[in-house]
């Protein structure tokens, strides 16, 4: 991720993509999840420091949030781009593709802050030496992220790329049977050519 985020910021301007601020976005996202699960291990402390706890906890589940809509939002951008063009000519402006990352870091930051909101709660697991949501707290606010962070995001990614994999199938298809005629007259006249000497 790290190359990633070196590439694109330091890159040229035809690297510099609005589409790759979701890209970025998923970079960042993964740098901060991988840092707050690994650094806390090393930290003896994040047990009995509840603050420290409740911040860990809500930058983890923010992060994997991030992260996760992030990717759809790539997806999305990628679908537009090859199946939809003119549409995204007019969504890829940059104040609403920053917009759009925005919004995806405040739904996850939202949905993170239940923890201390009383719908949920955040606890300390010993076998992970980590603070996060505590599963067996809110039926409710499980169903509600299983919904949102597992079964809209998978739906939206393979109607993305099977939308894709159909228009690269069909546009392979038109330009086969396009070339087709010229290839039959190409090698037509090679064997009139071939048979006249």
């Amino acid at each position: 991720h790290s190359l990633v985020l070196t590439a694109v910021c330091c890159g040229g301007h035809s690297i510099k993509l609005s589409a790759n601020v979701f890209l970025v976005s998923v970079a960042v996202a993964d740098c901060v999840t991988s840092l707050t699960a690994f650094v806390p291990m090393f930290l003896p402390w994040t047990e009995t420091n509840r603050v420290l706890c409740d911040v860990s906890a809500i930058v983890l589940v923010t992060s994997c949030g991030a992260s996760v809509y992030s990717v759809v939002a790539l997806a999305a951008d990628r679908y537009l781009r090859i199946c939809r063009s003119s549409w995204h000519r007019r969504v890829r402006r940059k104040p609403l593709v920053v917009g759009v990352v925005i919004a995806i870091w405040l739904n996850a930051a939202i949905w993170a802050l239940q923890g201390i909101s009383g719908w949920t709660r955040i606890a300390y697991s010993p076998a992970t030496s980590l603070c996060s949501i505590d599963p067996l707290a809110s039926l409710s606010y499980n169903i509600a992220i299983g919904v949102i962070f597992v079964l809209i995001p998978s739906v939206v990614l393979a109607l993305c790329h099977a939308r894709i994999v159909i228009s690269v199938s069909r546009s392979r298809a038109t330009l086969q049977a396009a070339e087709s005629p010229r290839l039959r007259r190409r090698v037509s006249t090679h064997n009139q050519k071939s048979s006249l000497k």
